[in-house]
Protein backbone atom coordinates (compact mmCIF):
# COMPACT_ATOMS: atom_id res chain seq x y z
CA UNK A 1 0.00 0.00 0.00
CA UNK A 2 1.47 3.37 -1.08
CA UNK A 3 1.09 7.05 0.02
CA UNK A 4 -1.98 7.59 -2.07
CA UNK A 5 -3.94 4.00 -1.21
CA UNK A 6 -3.32 6.18 2.77
CA UNK A 7 -4.87 9.30 1.11
CA UNK A 8 -7.66 7.65 -0.09
CA UNK A 9 -8.27 5.77 3.33
CA UNK A 10 -7.81 8.69 5.13
CA UNK A 11 -10.66 10.44 2.79
CA UNK A 12 -13.02 7.97 3.05
CA UNK A 13 -12.49 7.79 6.68
CA UNK A 14 -13.26 11.52 7.18
CA UNK A 15 -16.06 11.68 4.47
CA UNK A 16 -17.79 8.48 6.83
CA UNK A 17 -17.97 10.90 9.49
CA UNK A 18 -18.87 14.14 8.50
CA UNK A 19 -20.17 15.27 11.65
CA UNK A 20 -17.20 14.16 13.63
CA UNK A 21 -14.56 15.47 11.21
CA UNK A 22 -16.76 19.28 10.85
CA UNK A 23 -16.17 18.94 15.50
CA UNK A 24 -12.67 17.85 15.19
CA UNK A 25 -12.27 21.01 12.75
CA UNK A 26 -14.15 23.78 14.33
CA UNK A 27 -11.32 24.52 16.40
CA UNK A 28 -8.60 24.81 14.00
CA UNK A 29 -11.07 27.02 11.97
CA UNK A 30 -11.82 29.63 14.98
CA UNK A 31 -8.19 29.49 15.95
CA UNK A 32 -6.78 30.11 12.34
CA UNK A 33 -9.28 32.86 11.91
CA UNK A 34 -9.02 35.01 15.25
CA UNK A 35 -5.01 35.16 14.11
CA UNK A 36 -5.82 36.20 11.10
CA UNK A 37 -8.35 38.65 11.77
CA UNK A 38 -6.11 40.31 14.96
CA UNK A 39 -3.27 40.39 12.82
CA UNK A 40 -5.20 42.71 9.69
CA UNK A 41 -6.90 44.79 12.07
CA UNK A 42 -3.27 45.23 13.63
CA UNK A 43 -1.62 46.13 10.50
CA UNK A 44 -4.81 48.01 8.97
CA UNK A 45 -4.54 49.94 12.40
CA UNK A 46 -0.63 50.65 11.78
CA UNK A 47 -1.76 51.69 8.14
CA UNK A 48 -4.32 54.19 8.92
CA UNK A 49 -2.35 55.77 12.48
CA UNK A 50 0.48 56.29 9.56
CA UNK A 51 -1.48 57.64 7.18
CA UNK A 52 -3.03 60.10 9.76
CA UNK A 53 0.61 61.11 10.37
CA UNK A 54 1.63 61.30 7.56
CA UNK A 55 -0.80 64.80 6.74
CA UNK A 56 2.30 66.59 8.37
CA UNK A 57 4.95 65.32 6.40
CA UNK A 58 8.16 63.41 7.59
CA UNK A 59 10.56 66.27 7.86
CA UNK A 60 8.31 67.97 10.65
CA UNK A 61 9.62 68.75 13.34
CA UNK A 62 7.52 69.89 16.96
CA UNK A 63 9.15 72.26 19.47
CA UNK A 64 8.40 71.67 23.59
CA UNK A 65 9.66 72.95 26.46
CA UNK A 66 10.39 70.71 29.54
CA UNK A 67 10.33 71.62 32.81
CA UNK A 68 12.89 70.53 35.61
CA UNK A 69 11.00 69.12 38.39
CA UNK A 70 12.24 71.09 41.13
CA UNK A 71 11.34 73.96 39.47
CA UNK A 72 8.35 75.53 41.16
CA UNK A 73 8.46 79.11 39.62
CA UNK A 74 7.65 78.66 36.17
CA UNK A 75 7.58 81.51 34.45
CA UNK A 76 5.44 82.03 30.85
CA UNK A 77 8.58 83.03 28.96
CA UNK A 78 9.11 79.48 28.15
CA UNK A 79 5.83 78.09 27.38
CA UNK A 80 4.97 81.10 24.60
CA UNK A 81 6.67 82.10 21.42
CA UNK A 82 6.81 85.25 19.46
CA UNK A 83 7.84 86.95 16.20
CA UNK A 84 11.45 87.15 17.09
CA UNK A 85 11.93 83.43 18.31
CA UNK A 86 10.31 82.56 14.78
CA UNK A 87 12.84 84.81 12.86
CA UNK A 88 15.42 83.60 14.56
CA UNK A 89 14.74 79.96 13.68
CA UNK A 90 13.65 80.85 9.88
CA UNK A 91 17.44 81.83 10.28
CA UNK A 92 18.83 78.11 10.27
CA UNK A 93 19.76 77.08 6.68
CA UNK A 94 18.44 73.58 7.50
CA UNK A 95 14.85 74.71 8.21
CA UNK A 96 12.93 75.44 5.56
CA UNK A 97 10.28 77.44 7.52
CA UNK A 98 8.49 77.70 10.92
CA UNK A 99 4.61 77.06 10.86
CA UNK A 100 3.07 78.74 14.39
CA UNK A 101 -0.06 77.83 16.28
CA UNK A 102 -2.39 78.36 18.99
CA UNK A 103 -4.28 76.15 20.89
CA UNK A 104 -7.21 77.07 23.53
CA UNK A 105 -9.69 74.77 25.06
CA UNK A 106 -13.16 76.94 24.79
CA UNK A 107 -16.93 76.88 24.63
CA UNK A 108 -18.68 78.51 21.72
CA UNK A 109 -22.10 78.47 21.10
CA UNK A 110 -23.88 77.41 17.89
CA UNK A 111 -27.41 77.93 16.88
CA UNK A 112 -28.94 75.38 18.49
CA UNK A 113 -26.43 74.88 21.52
CA UNK A 114 -22.91 75.28 23.25
CA UNK A 115 -19.94 72.92 23.14
CA UNK A 116 -16.46 72.83 24.48
CA UNK A 117 -14.10 72.77 21.80
CA UNK A 118 -10.49 73.04 20.66
CA UNK A 119 -10.04 76.71 18.80
CA UNK A 120 -6.93 76.83 16.84
CA UNK A 121 -5.34 79.93 15.58
CA UNK A 122 -3.07 78.86 12.30
CA UNK A 123 -1.57 80.52 9.32
CA UNK A 124 -1.97 79.47 5.74
CA UNK A 125 1.33 76.81 6.30
CA UNK A 126 -1.24 74.87 8.18
CA UNK A 127 -3.12 73.44 5.05
CA UNK A 128 0.71 72.66 3.66
CA UNK A 129 1.38 70.60 7.38
CA UNK A 130 -2.31 69.33 7.62
CA UNK A 131 -2.57 68.44 4.45
CA UNK A 132 -6.25 70.07 4.90
CA UNK A 133 -9.49 68.85 2.47
CA UNK A 134 -12.53 71.18 2.34
CA UNK A 135 -15.58 69.27 1.65
CA UNK A 136 -17.83 72.34 2.28
CA UNK A 137 -17.71 75.78 1.86
CA UNK A 138 -14.06 77.54 0.96
CA UNK A 139 -10.97 77.80 2.72
CA UNK A 140 -9.69 80.89 4.72
CA UNK A 141 -8.05 82.64 2.61
CA UNK A 142 -4.52 84.45 2.34
CA UNK A 143 -6.18 88.28 2.87
CA UNK A 144 -8.65 87.04 6.12
CA UNK A 145 -5.37 85.77 7.29
CA UNK A 146 -3.38 88.90 6.94
CA UNK A 147 -6.34 91.40 8.02
CA UNK A 148 -7.59 89.15 11.10
CA UNK A 149 -11.17 88.50 9.71
CA UNK A 150 -13.37 86.72 12.39
CA UNK A 151 -13.87 83.50 9.78
CA UNK A 152 -13.84 79.57 10.69
CA UNK A 153 -13.63 76.42 9.38
CA UNK A 154 -15.15 73.33 11.32
CA UNK A 155 -14.44 69.69 11.21
CA UNK A 156 -16.86 67.17 10.51
CA UNK A 157 -17.78 66.52 14.41
CA UNK A 158 -18.21 69.78 15.11
CA UNK A 159 -20.17 71.14 12.41
CA UNK A 160 -22.46 68.04 13.28
CA UNK A 161 -22.88 68.17 17.02
CA UNK A 162 -24.11 72.41 16.38
CA UNK A 163 -25.89 72.27 13.38
CA UNK A 164 -27.52 68.43 12.88
CA UNK A 165 -28.38 68.28 9.28
CA UNK A 166 -28.26 72.10 8.61
CA UNK A 167 -25.30 73.60 6.93
CA UNK A 168 -23.05 76.03 9.39
CA UNK A 169 -21.44 77.66 5.58
CA UNK A 170 -22.16 81.20 6.37
CA UNK A 171 -24.18 80.99 9.92
CA UNK A 172 -22.62 82.33 12.67
CA UNK A 173 -20.74 80.82 16.31
CA UNK A 174 -20.37 83.03 19.17
CA UNK A 175 -16.57 82.66 20.75
CA UNK A 176 -16.06 84.65 23.82
CA UNK A 177 -18.83 86.86 23.51
CA UNK A 178 -17.45 87.71 19.79
CA UNK A 179 -19.26 86.63 16.12
CA UNK A 180 -17.61 84.52 14.17
CA UNK A 181 -18.55 83.71 10.24
CA UNK A 182 -18.33 80.00 9.34
CA UNK A 183 -16.82 79.97 6.00
CA UNK A 184 -16.51 76.11 5.63
CA UNK A 185 -16.32 72.37 6.57
CA UNK A 186 -13.01 70.56 6.44
CA UNK A 187 -12.55 66.41 6.60
CA UNK A 188 -10.45 64.73 8.72
CA UNK A 189 -8.56 60.91 7.87
CA UNK A 190 -10.41 59.38 10.68
CA UNK A 191 -13.89 58.40 11.42
CA UNK A 192 -16.50 61.55 12.62
CA UNK A 193 -17.15 59.36 15.47
CA UNK A 194 -13.38 58.90 16.67
CA UNK A 195 -12.94 62.77 16.21
CA UNK A 196 -12.64 65.57 18.61
CA UNK A 197 -14.20 68.55 18.31
CA UNK A 198 -12.38 71.68 16.53
CA UNK A 199 -12.48 74.86 15.07
CA UNK A 200 -10.09 76.66 12.76
CA UNK A 201 -9.92 80.60 12.89
CA UNK A 202 -6.49 83.33 11.33
CA UNK A 203 -4.13 83.47 13.85
CA UNK A 204 -3.94 86.94 13.00
CA UNK A 205 -7.85 87.05 14.75
CA UNK A 206 -6.42 85.77 17.76
CA UNK A 207 -5.70 88.65 19.87
CA UNK A 208 -9.21 89.93 19.09
CA UNK A 209 -10.98 87.27 20.63
CA UNK A 210 -8.35 85.60 22.89
CA UNK A 211 -6.96 88.95 23.88
CA UNK A 212 -3.04 87.76 23.81
CA UNK A 213 -0.70 87.87 21.39
CA UNK A 214 1.84 84.91 22.69
CA UNK A 215 2.12 81.91 20.46
CA UNK A 216 1.84 78.91 22.02
CA UNK A 217 3.15 76.30 19.82
CA UNK A 218 6.14 75.98 16.54
CA UNK A 219 6.22 73.34 13.85
CA UNK A 220 9.60 73.43 12.37
CA UNK A 221 9.93 72.45 8.93
CA UNK A 222 13.19 70.28 7.75
CA UNK A 223 14.12 71.63 4.09
CA UNK A 224 14.74 67.63 3.76
CA UNK A 225 14.31 64.39 5.91
CA UNK A 226 18.31 63.94 6.08
CA UNK A 227 18.65 67.07 7.95
CA UNK A 228 16.25 66.66 10.60
CA UNK A 229 18.08 65.46 13.16
CA UNK A 230 20.23 68.82 12.47
CA UNK A 231 17.83 71.32 12.84
CA UNK A 232 16.34 69.66 15.93
CA UNK A 233 19.96 70.27 17.50
CA UNK A 234 20.08 73.58 16.15
CA UNK A 235 16.59 74.94 16.89
CA UNK A 236 17.13 73.20 20.34
CA UNK A 237 20.65 75.16 20.76
CA UNK A 238 19.16 78.57 19.68
CA UNK A 239 16.28 78.45 21.55
CA UNK A 240 17.99 77.42 24.67
CA UNK A 241 20.58 80.77 24.60
CA UNK A 242 17.90 83.16 23.10
CA UNK A 243 15.01 82.32 25.98
CA UNK A 244 17.32 82.61 29.03
CA UNK A 245 15.16 80.12 30.73
CA UNK A 246 17.75 77.38 31.16
CA UNK A 247 17.19 77.41 35.05
CA UNK A 248 13.06 75.87 34.65
CA UNK A 249 14.21 73.62 32.38
CA UNK A 250 15.53 73.10 28.74
CA UNK A 251 13.50 73.38 25.18
CA UNK A 252 13.24 69.65 23.06
CA UNK A 253 12.29 68.40 19.69
CA UNK A 254 10.40 65.84 18.40
CA UNK A 255 9.58 64.91 14.97
CA UNK A 256 6.62 62.97 12.84
CA UNK A 257 9.57 59.92 11.87
CA UNK A 258 9.78 59.22 15.91
CA UNK A 259 6.42 59.76 16.30
CA UNK A 260 5.56 57.17 13.49
CA UNK A 261 8.28 55.11 14.38
CA UNK A 262 7.18 54.81 18.11
CA UNK A 263 3.10 54.18 17.11
CA UNK A 264 4.52 51.82 14.51
CA UNK A 265 6.43 49.58 17.46
CA UNK A 266 3.93 49.60 19.68
CA UNK A 267 1.25 49.08 17.25
CA UNK A 268 3.56 45.86 16.20
CA UNK A 269 4.17 44.71 19.98
CA UNK A 270 0.37 44.61 20.81
CA UNK A 271 -0.74 42.83 17.51
CA UNK A 272 2.12 40.47 18.66
CA UNK A 273 0.64 39.55 22.30
CA UNK A 274 -2.62 39.70 21.14
CA UNK A 275 -1.63 37.31 17.97
CA UNK A 276 -0.09 34.97 20.46
CA UNK A 277 -3.09 34.85 23.30
CA UNK A 278 -5.20 34.01 19.88
CA UNK A 279 -3.20 31.14 18.98
CA UNK A 280 -3.90 29.31 22.29
CA UNK A 281 -7.52 28.50 20.24
CA UNK A 282 -5.09 27.00 18.17
CA UNK A 283 -3.04 24.66 20.61
CA UNK A 284 -6.95 23.74 22.28
CA UNK A 285 -7.72 22.85 18.65
CA UNK A 286 -4.70 20.55 18.44
CA UNK A 287 -5.75 18.87 21.78
CA UNK A 288 -9.40 18.56 20.16
CA UNK A 289 -7.71 16.93 17.41
CA UNK A 290 -6.18 14.29 19.16
CA UNK A 291 -9.15 13.47 21.43
CA UNK A 292 -11.25 13.01 18.36
CA UNK A 293 -9.08 10.99 16.70
CA UNK A 294 -8.29 8.80 19.57
CA UNK A 295 -11.55 8.15 19.74
CA UNK A 296 -11.89 7.46 15.89
CA UNK A 297 -8.98 4.70 16.61
CA UNK A 298 -10.50 3.18 19.65
CA UNK A 299 -13.52 2.95 16.95
CA UNK A 300 -11.45 1.31 14.23
CA UNK A 301 -9.88 -1.27 16.00
CA UNK A 302 -11.22 -4.03 14.35
CA UNK A 303 -10.66 -2.12 11.20
CA UNK A 304 -6.66 -1.55 11.71
CA UNK A 305 -6.71 -5.12 12.98
CA UNK A 306 -7.91 -6.93 9.84
CA UNK A 307 -5.23 -4.10 7.62
CA UNK A 308 -2.59 -5.98 10.22
CA UNK A 309 -3.66 -9.42 9.90
CA UNK A 310 -3.38 -8.85 5.45
CA UNK A 311 0.29 -7.33 5.87
CA UNK A 312 -0.10 -3.76 7.08
CA UNK A 313 2.92 -2.53 8.68
CA UNK A 314 3.10 0.05 11.55
CA UNK A 315 4.39 2.73 9.31
CA UNK A 316 2.04 1.78 7.08
CA UNK A 317 -0.77 2.19 9.90
CA UNK A 318 0.97 5.36 11.53
CA UNK A 319 0.83 7.23 8.09
CA UNK A 320 -3.02 6.38 7.49
CA UNK A 321 -3.87 8.10 10.40
CA UNK A 322 -0.99 10.97 10.32
CA UNK A 323 -2.49 12.11 6.93
CA UNK A 324 -6.01 12.06 8.07
CA UNK A 325 -5.19 13.79 10.86
CA UNK A 326 -2.99 16.45 9.05
CA UNK A 327 -5.66 16.79 6.40
CA UNK A 328 -8.74 17.53 8.78
CA UNK A 329 -6.28 20.63 10.52
CA UNK A 330 -6.10 21.70 6.76
CA UNK A 331 -8.97 22.01 5.60
CA UNK A 332 -9.52 23.43 8.94
CA UNK A 333 -7.30 26.25 8.45
CA UNK A 334 -7.91 26.76 4.79
CA UNK A 335 -11.98 27.37 6.41
CA UNK A 336 -10.05 29.52 8.73
CA UNK A 337 -8.28 31.50 6.59
CA UNK A 338 -11.69 32.17 4.44
CA UNK A 339 -13.25 33.55 7.35
CA UNK A 340 -10.50 35.43 8.74
CA UNK A 341 -9.96 37.00 5.25
CA UNK A 342 -13.71 37.90 4.70
CA UNK A 343 -13.85 39.51 8.57
CA UNK A 344 -10.92 41.70 8.22
CA UNK A 345 -12.71 42.78 4.93
CA UNK A 346 -15.76 43.67 6.80
CA UNK A 347 -14.10 45.07 10.01
CA UNK A 348 -12.03 47.69 6.99
CA UNK A 349 -15.80 48.26 5.51
CA UNK A 350 -17.29 49.48 9.00
CA UNK A 351 -14.17 51.46 10.17
CA UNK A 352 -12.84 52.86 7.30
CA UNK A 353 -9.01 51.63 7.99
CA UNK A 354 -7.70 50.32 4.74
CA UNK A 355 -7.75 46.62 4.02
CA UNK A 356 -4.62 44.93 5.39
CA UNK A 357 -4.36 41.12 4.70
CA UNK A 358 -0.93 39.60 5.21
CA UNK A 359 0.15 37.21 2.49
CA UNK A 360 2.66 35.33 5.27
CA UNK A 361 0.57 35.14 8.16
CA UNK A 362 -1.99 33.39 5.48
CA UNK A 363 1.00 31.21 4.64
CA UNK A 364 1.72 30.82 8.51
CA UNK A 365 -1.67 29.30 9.67
CA UNK A 366 -2.12 27.54 7.04
CA UNK A 367 0.93 25.49 7.34
CA UNK A 368 1.06 25.99 11.63
CA UNK A 369 -2.74 24.27 11.12
CA UNK A 370 -1.17 21.43 8.74
CA UNK A 371 1.48 21.17 11.86
CA UNK A 372 -1.03 20.87 14.89
CA UNK A 373 -2.07 17.96 12.83
CA UNK A 374 0.90 16.32 12.63
CA UNK A 375 2.12 16.85 16.10
CA UNK A 376 -1.28 16.01 18.14
CA UNK A 377 -2.26 13.21 15.25
CA UNK A 378 1.30 11.44 16.49
CA UNK A 379 -0.39 9.60 19.69
CA UNK A 380 -3.32 8.38 18.10
CA UNK A 381 -1.60 7.17 15.15
CA UNK A 382 1.39 5.67 17.18
CA UNK A 383 -1.66 4.42 19.41
CA UNK A 384 -3.04 2.46 16.18
CA UNK A 385 0.48 1.65 15.06
CA UNK A 386 1.08 -0.71 17.90
CA UNK A 387 -1.85 -2.59 18.62
CA UNK A 388 -1.40 -6.49 17.72
CA UNK A 389 -3.45 -7.96 15.52
CA UNK A 390 -5.12 -10.64 17.87
CA UNK A 391 -5.77 -8.21 20.39
CA UNK A 392 -7.71 -5.72 17.45
CA UNK A 393 -9.61 -8.77 16.15
CA UNK A 394 -10.84 -10.07 19.69
CA UNK A 395 -11.92 -6.21 20.41
CA UNK A 396 -15.69 -5.68 20.91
Amino acid sequence: MNFWDSFKISLNAIAGHKMRSILTMLGIVIGVSSIIIIVSIGQSGEKALKSNLAGSDNNTIDMMFTYDDENKNYSNEALTYNTHDIENLQSIPEIEKVVPKNTEYTTISGSKQSKTVEMIGITSQYYFLENLEVNEGREISSFEMSNSRRVALLNEKTAKSLFNLTSPVNQYIEVNGISVKIIGVYQEDIPVELQTEKVLIPLQAWPLIFNTEEITSLTIVADKVENMQVAGEKAVSMMNNTKEVSEEGTFEVLNMKEIQDGIASITKIMTGIVGAIASISLFVGGIGVMNIMLVSVTERTKEIGIRKALGASRGKILLQFLIESAFLTFIGGVIGIVIGYCGSYLFSLFSDWPFTVSIPIIAIGCLFSMAIGVVFGIMPANKAAKLEPIDALRYE
